[in-house]
Parts: structure tokens; C-alpha cells; sequence
């Protein structure tokens, strides 16, 4: 349950930050030498919303395979909802992703 709300939260940072990021075009961030680098914010955007699904996906996965170890060691079979819940929020990341790559 933590990995779904930590994606989420990326995912939706991201999103909402690919929308702002219509109306404000750059960042500039300081490195740790005192640098100045301008960054896009779609750019931005785009890195949260990957990060977030892909960690999902990651997590959901790993799900899977503690899920078949316990039912190897005898435990029954149970249909998880943060399973479940995973699953359709990599599709809204996926979603997101689309909507942003294509500035609807």
C-alpha cells in the first residue's frame, strides 16, 4: 500500500506540474557548486510520471512473487486489492503520460 500511495503521489506531481508547465516554461536549478541549470518543466513532468508508474510497476510485480512464495508454502490463494488498485493506477500513469506527451 505504501508503493501505490508514493507512485500516485509522483504521478499526479508530475501531471499537475506537466499542466503549470503550459503556462510557466522553464526552472532554473542550482547545483551543488552554485550552478544555475534551466530545466523545462515538462521535462520535469514527464521524469515524475515515469518514475511513478515504473515504481509501480516495479512494486506490483514484486507483489506477485511474495504472493506465489506464500502460496507455495501452503497459504491460500486471496485476490489482493492493492493488487488490483496497482494495476489500474499504472494505467492512469500510463494515461498521463499519453495526455501530457500529447498537450491535451
Amino acid at each position: 500500500m505504501a508503493w501505490v500511495r508514493t507512485a500516485l503521489s509522483m504521478i499526479s506531481f508530475g501531471f499537475t506540474i506537466g499542466k503549470l508547465g503550459q503556462v510557466v516554461q522553464s526552472v532554473g536549478v542550482k547545483s551543488f557548486l552554485g550552478h544555475t541549470r534551466m530545466m523545462s518543466v515538462e521535462s520535469i513532468a514527464y521524469f515524475l510520471v515515469i518514475l511513478g508508474t515504473v515504481a509501480l510497476a516495479m512494486a506490483t510485480v514484486q507483489h506477485r512473487v511474495r504472493m506465489r512464495e506464500l502460496y507455495v508454502m501452503g497459504l491460500p490463494r486471496q485476490v489482493s486489492t492493492s493488487f488490483v488498485v496497482a494495476t489500474l493506477l499504472i494505467v492512469v500513469g500510463g494515461f498521463a503520460l499519453t495526455s501530457l506527451v500529447m498537450a491535451l
